[in-house]
């Protein structure tokens, strides 16, 4: 991960896309609610490597999770189709 030297907030379309994600999910209507709760003190604090499109986040004034990555939802998009994901 490339950390931005400031992190920033997500911009209009990266919140409605996380917030689609979320609201289309698999999750148990308590996993839901935590998560879409946590998004409006989400920021973006880097960005992938490799020159993908992917971002990283961060929930203001809560300790990092321990442990790998979970998959929390994921979707195709589009005629390329794309794969749009969410890890905690």
């Amino acid at each position: 991960m490339q950390r931005n030297t400031k992190p920033r907030s997500l911009t209009g379309e990266e919140l409605k896309l996380a917030t689609w994600l979320l609201t289309n999910s698999e999750l148990s209507e308590a996993e839901r609610t935590k998560y879409l709760d946590q998004l409006s003190r989400a920021v973006v604090a880097g960005k992938c490597g490799c020159g993908c499109a992917s971002i990283y986040l961060e929930i203001k004034n809560e300790k990092k999770p321990e442990g790998g990555l979970m998959p929390l939802c994921e979707s195709i998009v589009g005629e390329n189709e794309h794969g749009l994901f969410i890890y905690s």
